[in-house]
């Protein structure tokens, strides 16, 4: 997926079964032009957004943050932010925990970088590029030390509390 726009309709389409955009259009009652303005721009209007969000249980800020965060997971600037927060939990922690807590990092990166985007604040692709709201992530990370120890062990037990299973072994 290259736009949020493009996400979003692939998760409408999923769930209404559609297997291409004339069947969307017609389920969700707009001309199947009006989906390739949407596609063109990168993005749907806020009113449209909210008004399918309602109708079908779709929400346009998780499919947002996941579009981020897919961005950034695997990326050479993710693997710099998941690098910053671990060299900031290795000035903050007991030396006998850091190879846990970078071995943690490493199995839950996504659930990492996701909570790192939703704690980012709101992108707004009509006002700001992928590329500069990804930027803008980094730079966080950076000059703020609230990506440390405090955020990560608030992560850390959200994250194993949901699911425990894919975190065994770590402690």
């Amino acid at each position: 997926m290259d736009t949020l726009a493009d996400a979003f309709i692939s998760r409408l389409k999923e769930r209404l079964d559609a297997r291409s955009d004339d069947q969307l259009a017609a389920g969700i009652g707009v001309a199947k032009s009006t989906i390739a303005s949407w596609r063109r721009r990168g993005d749907i209007p806020p009113a449209v957004a909210k008004e399918l969000e309602k109708k079908h249980g779709i929400s346009f800020d998780a499919v947002r943050r996941e579009l981020v965060t897919e961005k950034l997971d695997g990326s050479v600037i993710g693997d710099m932010i998941l690098l910053l927060i671990a060299m900031r939990l290795g000035q903050e922690l007991p030396k006998n925990k850091i190879e846990d807590w970078a071995q943690w990092i490493g199995a839950s990166r996504e659930d990492v970088l996701s909570n790192v985007v939703a704690r980012s604040g709101e992108w707004n692709p009509a006002k700001e590029s992928l590329i500069d709201k990804i930027h803008g992530i980094y730079r966080l990370v950076i000059s703020d030390p609230f990506y440390g120890k405090a955020l990560m062990s608030e992560l850390r037990s959200k994250i194993e509390a949901v699911a425990p299973e894919r975190h065994k072994g770590y402690e």
